[in-house]
Parts: C-alpha cells; structure tokens; sequence
C-alpha cells in the first residue's frame, strides 16, 4: 500500500472536542509536499433506540515535510439522524517514524483538537510489526494515546476545573490478501484517568473490520464494519464508515 496516514483521529468519542470517524488502519508517513486528501463517511448506532444515531463526516488533509516527518489537519462535524442537532471541530498535529526497518517500525505521535468550549492534547505512539516489507502479507499494531483535557465543574459560587484525560489503546492485525486489497481487524478500549461521578472507568470499546483496496494508483477506498461491545445494560450497536484516500 502506497505510504499514507488513514485515519490518524480513530475513535469515536475518545476526544472531548468532537466524535471523530474512525478507520481500521495502520499508519504511515505522508509523501513529500502537499500529498493526501482523505474524506470519510459514517452512520454509528445501528441497532439502539431512534434518535441515538449519529451521521458524521471528516476531511483530512496532510502534508509530508520529510521523508520520516509528516503533519495533517483535519475537519469533522457530526449531528443526529435528522440533521437538527449538530456539532463540529478541527485537529492538527505532526508525526514521524522513529524506528524503520523491514520489519519493525514505531511512530510517534502529537494531536491536537478543538471545539465547541473545549481543546485537547494527545501525544500517542504505534508499533508496527510486519512479517515481509511494505505492508506486503500480513502484521500487527499496537497503538496508545494520552489524551489530555479537562472539564468544567464550576457552579454559581465557585468556580471549579478537573483534569478529564482518557488513555486510548488499539491493537490490530492486518493481512494483504491481494496487491491493493487488505483486510483489517482491529479492537479498541479507554481508560478515563479522572471518571466523573457515575462514570465508568473502563470503556471496553468495540471491535472493527475494515476492507481497503486501492481502485487506482492514487486512490484508495477505505471500508469500515464497528460493533460496539455492550457494557452494563448498553444494547448492542453497530456502525458503517466509508472513505477516500487520494495520494496528490
């Protein structure tokens, strides 16, 4: 697969700031220049009670400065099944490949998000470890991510602010069944560093099959299946996400 990022925001309420699409999908570096247009789709909430679902969609621009360095901006917005109530947000960040080998690989990360009343930090990193080179058979991932923000407590005498952080973790395993075609599965959880009252401190996520084929030596279409794993007396939830990655 031809060296991009797809999907470096990947979980759906994970960030304060907005809910972001997400995409099964490792990551690498952008090509040099202006190199990367990514648009995606999604519907979250197949399977709960009406008015539960959530339409949302992002754009994704990014910009490789050097060879292992690379940066990207992003615009998400996200609203009910009726468009009546909607929201939005922007991130930007950098990113480079500390570690490269055939093998082996590591990438760090640093995010950050805005939106409505609220802004977020998150310095992440992902391990990459391949069995042939350039994403070629098969591999795994494993990526953790700090996001660090905060939430406002105060009340009519007495103004108030607590640290809200949330520690991310994804693993994945890839497996390239075809040149230009590879099949992902992926699983995510989160870990509320400070829960509020009634809150719970594990959120065990859910589990994503994703299906990527490139239609064309400068496109790529990224598919998603989500099935959000019930926890406590949630129903079971399902999501669809569609996208396009365009290498400029």
């Amino acid at each position: 697969m031809e060296k991009k990022l797809k999907a470096i925001v990947i979980v759906i309420a994970i960030f304060l700031f907005s809910q972001t699409l997400t995409a099964a999908d490792t990551c690498e570096t952008f090509d040099l220049g202006a190199s990367d247009l990514e648009f995606y789709l999604g519907y979250d909430g197949i399977g709960l009670e009406k008015n539960q679902g959530v339409i949302s969609a992002e754009v994704v621009a990014g910009f490789g400065i050097t060879e292992r360095f690379s940066a990207l901006i992003s615009l998400s917005g996200e609203s009910n099944e009726y468009f009546s109530n909607g929201t939005g947000g922007a991130g930007f960040g950098i990113f480079g490949t500390i570690v490269d080998t055939d093998h082996f690989d590591v990438d760090l990360f640093l995010n950050a998000g805005i939106g409505p009343d609220s802004f977020s930090i998150s310095p992440s990193i992902e391990i990459n470890i391949d069995l042939k080179p350039d994403l070629e058979l098969a591999g795994i991932y494993f990526r953790v991510e700090e996001m660090l923000a905060g939430r406002d407590e105060s009340t009519d005498n007495n103004e108030k602010h607590a640290f809200a952080g949330e520690l991310g973790i994804t693993s994945g395993i890839y497996y390239s069944i075809h040149s230009g075609h590879q099949l992902l599965l992926e699983y995510d959880m989160t870990v509320l560093n400070n829960p509020d009252k009634g809150e719970e401190r594990l959120n065990i996520g859910g589990i994503a099959l994703g299906y990527n084929v490139v239609v064309h030596k400068k496109i790529e279409l990224i598919s998603q299946f989500f099935y959000d794993v019930p926890q406590n007396d949630e129903r079971h939830a399902f999501g669809l996400s569609l996208g396009a990655v365009v290498t400029m």
